[in-house]
């Protein structure tokens, strides 16, 4: 369960990265 709410924290990242570039 802990490897799916980090793998959908980085998700959440790569996602959110090009809004912050």
């Amino acid at each position: 369960m802990l490897l799916k709410l980090q793998f959908d924290v980085l998700a959440l990242r790569i996602l959110e990265s090009p809004l912050l570039i």
